[in-house]
């Protein structure tokens, strides 16, 4: 009988003895075991364990460092599970890809509680990927993620920080990329690669939930995020303290169409050496907002230091729901520079100088100081700017539907309810 038939008969010691590493195999799945030294039947190198594996396996990768390059094989349905980012880290020692899943793979292939470092690219997925990464490290890398054609990743609880050259994430047009509860820190992109972001590359689909973006900068546009084609959503999410060479200190969205939703977030703290310190909207994108604090972002040498935005008028304006727009800073047009931004149920823009605003059945429209906190953990899984007491932003939204979602931390909200990421008590 086969060793890969369905009963996947357990081997004798003595025949174990004269075999290959294996662990015992149940009638479905086997796990394989991993260590620095190869004892006690396990493998010495992840990539053998992944070379010797069945599709179903689980390849179990003890604490230890390991200085390799993996090549993860196509049609294996496989699961890579280390002891904890710090734990178990794969040292790509400068090669070109630590992880490279060549593919195709369409079945999900899951890396768990593992670090990834050191590498040209950490996490490499050319076609035909699907790939879960979850409690996952991917630092000190030229660049962190790139994700080419057809390429598919969920990503949960992962870190991906400090790498240095070509930035964080890479997502190309035929890809989609969804990231939870995670945190992208202090990416770079080196102008000496030529005009980058340091955050995101998004030409596919990105969804950003329950996620923190920050410190990243870019020799480019769009410090956190550089949206160049396709949807974008955003919610439960903070963009703060990222930087550009250009426009979109926080995010740029290019001028390829597609739609862009942003909701119950936070966008604070960044800069924007030309345009759009928080976000820079180009011509042919429809951004939308609901329940969005734009704060404390700085347009060093342009317009908009909170949002700049410019619409074809063949198209639908950016729209702004129960949102808050202040403290922003720009030579001219310091919290908003657009020609036209659809204001329903209620917005607060200190400075609406530079805006052109229409708003549909009388909305509200407050230009006061919104008494904002500083960014900060509020609760919930990412930070957010408190509204203080007596704030002009508390209680603005009376309709139902614009009080429905939860706020940025997860807290309820009733009618009447406040404007921006934050729900005051």
């Amino acid at each position: 009988m086969s060793a890969r038939t369905a009963t996947r008969l357990v081997l004798p010691v003595a025949v174990l003895a004269l075999s290959v590493p294996l662990a015992v195999r149940s009638a479905r799945a086997a796990t394989l075991c991993v260590n620095p030294g190869g004892t006690g039947g396990c493998f010495a190198s992840i990539q053998a364990a992944v070379d010797a594996a069945a599709s179903g396996d689980v390849v179990d990768v003890a604490a230890g460092t390991y200085v390799e390059s993996v090549d993860m094989p196509p049609r294996k349905r496989l699961t890579l599970r280390g002891a904890g980012p710090g734990a178990t880290v794969i040292d790509g020692n400068g090669a070109a890809e630590v992880l490279r899943f060549e593919g195709p793979n369409a079945s999900p292939v899951s890396i768990e509680n593992l670090e990834v470092r050191n590498g040209v690219t950490g996490i490499y997925a050319q076609a035909v990927v699907n790939l879960r990464l979850s409690d996952c490290s991917v630092a000190d890398n030229e660049r962190g993620i790139l994700l080419n054609n057809r390429v598919k990743v969920v990503m949960t609880r992962c870190a991906v920080a400090g790498n240095f050259a070509r930035g964080a994430i890479s997502l190309g047009v035929t890809s989609k990329l969804t990231v939870v509860e995670s945190a992208i820190t202090g990416n770079t992109y080196d102008p000496f690669f030529g005009s980058g972001t340091g955050g995101i590359s998004a030409g596919g689909l990105l969804t950003v939930i329950d996620s923190t973006i920050s410190g990243n900068a870019a020799s480019g546009s769009g410090g956190a995020i550089h949206n160049s084609f396709g949807n974008l959503a955003i919610s439960g999410s903070t963009i703060s303290g990222n930087s550009s060479a250009g426009n979109g200190g926080g995010i740029h969205l290019g001028v390829i169409r597609g739609t862009v939703k942003i909701s119950n977030s936070t966008i604070s703290g960044n800069t924007a050496a030309v345009d759009g310190g928080g976000i820079y909207v180009d011509a042919h994108r429809r951004l939308n907002l609901d329940h969005v604090t734009i704060a404390g972002n700085t347009a060093t040498a342009g317009r908009g230091g909170g949002l700049f935005a410019r619409t074809v008028h063949s198209l639908k304006p950016t729209t702004s729901k129960a949102s808050l727009i202040a403290d922003n800073v720009a030579p001219s047009e310091p919290d908003c520079s657009a020609d036209r931004v659809l204001a329903r149920d209620g917005n607060l823009i200190e400075d609406p100088t530079g805006c052109t605003l229409l708003t549909p059945g009388g909305a509200p429209l407050i230009s006061a100081d919104p008494l904002l906190g500083p960014l900060q953990d509020n609760g919930g899984p990412t930070e957010t700017q408190a509204l203080a007491p007596g704030s002009p932003a508390i209680g603005v939204v009376t309709s139902r539907g614009g009080c429905r979602a939860p706020d940025q931390r997860g807290v309820p909200r009733a009618v009447p309810c406040d404007l921006g990421a934050y729900e005051a008590p």
